[in-house]
């Protein structure tokens, strides 16, 4: 419960006036009629009347003082109900923030980051750890807290050995121990907790640590909300691990096969490499996202993929030259990592004015990341010296450029590039 909502007014609060109206009715009511009652029925065949009309007051003013104490009460312990759904609510709602946030988490540091924070969230710590154990040492992943660094420097040792119990145990460990002064923090106890992910495969521990002249023990509910976040946080480490080990065979195949296209193709070496920088360079320029980025890098690397299936004698036919985005296209489609780039390298031969293949796309229609593709790739295979032709000039491919906007090239995607020219980046 917020601190105004604790010292708001009596009756200002829907449990107070609730409360009232339940006292009043189920309470006071009832006993004002048995008062009232007594009054007309019992009390009159009494002898002394001053006496009854005295007993009927001190009824009444005992009624009262009743009532108002069981409502105080009983606001009271209401009061405590609130405050602790209200953190119990709070608590709930940071896990599954952090539940989302984890679940968006692509790097193992991201994850602890995000595990440290939710954990000094949670129980009010003033600094929290994730920690990896590898080779029998512990490696600090993350921190969060105004204490993190000093803790972090002057108890490693401390932490290194409840990291390490927690993980042999595989269950929440708490330790205090003694620490002198350090900086603004005074000499006192320290009160720890541990607890290791909850994944078999994962070599982590969650950290926690709490510092004050009264440190206590963290509560049940404390313990079993960092429990759960230990849980998520170990799924998302698995997660996150599994993305890079992706990644790293997703970055090996598409270097192997770049280089089989390099061989593949005569006077083509370190072609797909280039087109793929320059791509970047221009997607960049024209601030697009970051998955926008990444798909544009692997559809310039894998453009030309198709021309692995078309023969050498062949690569200078037009009418088998100009399906291999077709064959490139259908082969990426297949591999679920490579099905983003699938559109980008179907049509990466589309003009702007509708005169391209394969399928004679105008404008907007096609991908922008084809139209960046097509750019970049036409200046590399202007300025590269071919058996047929000559390395053409710098000048003259940016004027070839400049003369096909709004024909074969998007203006939009020219205008970027020659910036990046003109400021040296190309």
């Amino acid at each position: 419960m917020s601190e105004n909502r604790r010292f708001q007014s009596l009756f200002q609060q829907d449990i107070d006036r609730a409360l009232f109206a339940s006292y009043l009715i189920g309470a006071v009511v009832p006993l004002m009629v048995l008062v009232w009652l007594v009054h007309e029925f019992a009390l009159p065949g009494l002898k002394e009347q001053g006496l009854a009309t005295a007993t009927v007051i001190g009824a009444l003013c005992g009624t009262g003082a009743l009532v108002l104490s069981g409502y105080f009460a009983t606001r009271r312990i209401a009061g405590r109900a609130l405050e602790r759904m209200d953190a119990d609510n709070a608590g709930l709602a940071e896990l599954l923030s952090t539940a989302r946030l984890l679940s968006k988490s692509q790097h193992a540091e991201e994850v602890a980051a995000t595990a440290a924070r939710c954990a000094l969230s949670l129980v009010g710590a003033d600094a929290a750890f994730v920690a990896t154990r590898e080779k029998d040492e512990v490696q600090l992943l993350a921190s969060n807290g105004p204490q993190a660094d000093l803790c972090a420097t002057e108890f490693e040792d401390e932490l290194a050995d409840l990291a390490n119990s927690a993980l042999a145990d595989r269950g929440v460990v708490t330790l205090s121990f003694d620490r002198a002064s350090i900086g603004t923090v005074p000499t006192g106890r320290v009160t720890a907790i541990a607890l290791p992910l909850a994944s078999e495969s994962s070599q982590s521990a969650i950290l926690v640590l709490r510092t004050g002249d009264s440190p206590r023990l963290f509560d049940e509910r404390e313990a079993d909300a960092l429990s759960t976040l230990a849980g998520i946080g170990a799924v998302a480490l698995d997660n996150a691990d599994l993305q890079q080990s992706q990644r790293n065979f997703f970055a090996h195949v598409t270097d192997m096969l770049v280089m089989a296209l390099d061989a593949h193709v005569d006077r083509r070496s370190g072609h797909a490499t280039r087109v793929a920088e320059l791509a970047n360079r221009v997607g960049r320029e024209m601030s697009l996202d970051e998955d926008m980025i990444r798909r544009l890098h692997f559809g310039a690397l894998l453009h030309d993929l198709g021309m692995l299936k078309v023969a050498p004698e062949h690569q200078r036919i037009p009418a088998h030259f100009q399906k291999h985005s077709v064959i490139g296209a259908r082969m990426l489609s297949r591999i679920k990592l490579w099905r983003d780039a699938a559109p980008i390298v179907l049509h990466h031969h589309e003009h702007y004015d509708g005169s391209g293949y394969p399928n004679g796309l105008v404008g907007d229609a096609i991908p922008l990341e084809s139209r960046i593709v097509l750019v970049v790739d036409a200046y590399d295979a202007m300025t590269r010296e071919e058996d047929h032709r000559p390395a053409r000039p710098a000048s003259e491919a940016l004027n070839e450029l400049r003369e096909g906007m709004g024909g074969q090239f998007d203006p939009t995607v020219v205008r970027a590039f020659l910036e990046i020219v003109q400021r040296g980046e190309v």
